[in-house]
């Protein structure tokens, strides 16, 4: 028997990954027989299984394998300057699998190795598109070490080579440089307004991080705004933005807008609850948020609702 039908569903998780994480680790933990799989389909092999557990926000501590498949991807690249992509990574991958088992040091080493090699493939084809990915993985992981001079440092390579397109905006909120962070948002904003990402996505957090440094008015302009072009798409973002009115006019002393904005987002609740764009985070702010309003109003509240969405979660 030979290896053609491992080597058939190796290619079928590749298909179908990008729209379906489940699917495609099923499909590949149907591959039987690895010690069959030359090295390149193994080395393909350990990527997938490492990427899809990285996309998936689950532990890499477990995925030993994906050093050796990094060592296979370093060596192909230093003999045939070809598969940059699988090259850089997979590396990512090693960093993440060494943090995950608190081996700090050697995840700082792997990057630095990755960031070397970045370099090169930027040298050799104009490319800078991993630099700026290995910068920003960088940057996550310094932000979950705390390491906030790292962040900053990160952050201001990223501006030269990206332009701040590409950075999580919001560390310059973490760091408490508020003016930083309002420049980067409104160039973002002024270079593609009509983005989907930049409507559904950056507005929206500028809003938000305007509402926790104290302009609660221009957030809420904002906001509304933001809200009406939603409704007028269908878009069900709009009951994040609702439920954001309504924390910001409560925090105004408002309590008639934020309970009539937060009536408003539970109408939509059940159809958002359906839809690609819910996030589990939104649903546990809004019930929070509920028992605030009803503190606010009442001087009592029912924590229970609460207290099922996190047993159930």
């Amino acid at each position: 028997m030979d290896n053609r039908g491992d080597v058939s569903l190796l290619h079928g998780e590749l298909q179908c990954a990008d729209s379906s994480r489940d699917t495609a680790e099923l499909l590949i933990r149907q591959v039987e027989r690895l010690e069959r799989l030359d090295d390149e389909h193994l080395a393909k092999y350990w990527f997938v299984i490492c990427d899809l557990h990285a996309n998936s926000m689950q532990s890499l501590s477990e995925d030993s394998m994906i050093c050796w498949a990094a060592e296979y991807y370093r060596k192909q690249w230093e003999e045939e300057h070809g598969d940059a992509r699988h090259m850089i990574l997979s590396g990512l991958d090693e960093a993440m699998y060494y943090w995950w088992n608190g081996d700090k040091a050697r995840t700082q080493e792997v990057l630095q190795r990755q960031k070397n090699y970045a370099d090169e493939v930027a040298e050799l084809t104009g490319e800078h598109l991993w630099q700026v990915i290995i910068l920003r993985v960088s940057a996550e992981i310094a932000m979950r070490d705390y390491d906030y001079e790292r962040v900053r440092e990160y952050t201001e390579t990223l501006i030269g080579l990206d332009d701040g397109k590409a950075i999580h905006l919001d560390v310059y909120f973490s760091l408490g440089e508020y003016d930083k962070m309002e420049k980067c948002f409104e160039k973002a904003i002024a270079q593609a307004a009509d983005s989907a990402f930049i409507v559904n996505v950056v507005r929206r957090n500028y809003a938000d991080l305007l509402g926790e440094i104290g302009q609660t008015d221009r957030a809420i302009q904002m906001l509304e705004e933001l809200t009406a072009q939603y409704r007028e798409a269908g878009n069900w973002l709009q009951v994040e933005s609702l439920y954001s009115l309504s924390r910001l006019w409560l925090n105004k002393g408002d309590k008639q807008r934020a309970e009539r904005y937060m009536r408003e987002a539970d109408e939509l609740f059940a159809g958002y609850k359906e839809s690609s764009e819910f996030d589990p985070a939104t649903e546990a702010s809004l019930r929070a948020h509920k028992q605030v309003l009803e503190y606010a109003k009442n001087g009592t509240y029912h924590i229970m609702d609460l207290v099922q969405l996190c047993v159930t979660a």
